[in-house]
């Protein structure tokens, strides 16, 4: 037990010591019909931004806050082009929703190195924009990935000003084992007291409920509203 609090203790230290702290970036929702979906939310008060259509076939567009993070709804026009693309119409097979959660904040080649050394098994992709650390498919943490924005994206304030007050995530729940616990520990999250599969970030709190079969998925997103 002391040894283990010493350990915690040390990951908080390291985390903060280096100026990096976890949250949440972005969730993101697969959807059938993009158009309907989005006037849903714009009904319930919600100020979508425009997407695009990718090369891969992928149609994505945005709900942003003040705070950094976002819910992206992710659709597909036509066919798949790529392996991304694909795993997509498999989630929108099955009925779409929840499909993954994004984590920022922390410097993607030192969390390289920190998965390597915890023997993970993972995917590292660099980009022009931002770099990616994502899951294999068969893996229970596949729902989690990582991005490590190469330089600054800024929206235009009113973009954030939802009418229905909502100003970030609550917190997001999704599906995982041990495995999504011990990824918790590993990046430097940890449960919120009295509340074992609770982890809290400055964007929201990432909620855990026990599932060890694939694929996991996003659950439920609870919304914050401004008081």
């Amino acid at each position: 037990m002391v040894f283990r609090l010493s350990l915690i203790v040390l990951l908080f230290l390291f985390s903060r010591a280096n100026g990096q702290e976890v949250y949440i970036d972005h969730v993101i929702k697969a959807v059938n019909d993009l158009d309907s979906t989005v006037q849903q939310y714009k009904d319930e008060g919600f100020i979508v931004k425009p997407g695009r259509l990718h090369k891969n076939g992928l149609l994505n567009t945005h709900i942003k806050f003040s705070n950094h993070s976002s819910l992206e709804l992710m659709s597909l026009a036509g066919e798949p082009k790529d392996r991304l693309a694909r795993t997509y119409k498999d989630i929108l097979l099955r009925g779409g929703g929840g499909a993954f959660i994004c984590l920022s904040g922390i410097n993607i080649d030192q969390l390289k190195v920190r998965l390597e050394k915890k023997d993970y098994n993972f995917y590292y992709i660099q980009g022009k924009a931002w770099s990616y650390i994502t899951f294999p498919e068969n893996s229970l943490l596949h729902t989690f990935f990582f991005i490590d924005y190469h330089y600054e994206v800024k929206d235009e304030p009113e973009l954030y000003q939802h009418s229905n007050g909502c100003i970030g995530f609550e917190r997001v729940l999704v599906e995982g084992n041990d495995s999504v616990f011990q990824l918790m520990t590993d990046i430097g999250l940890f449960p919120v007291k009295n509340k074992s599969n609770e982890f809290k970030t400055s964007t929201g709190s990432i909620v855990i409920l026990k599932n060890g079969v694939t694929p996991n998925k996003v659950v439920d997103i609870v919304m914050k509203v401004r008081k």
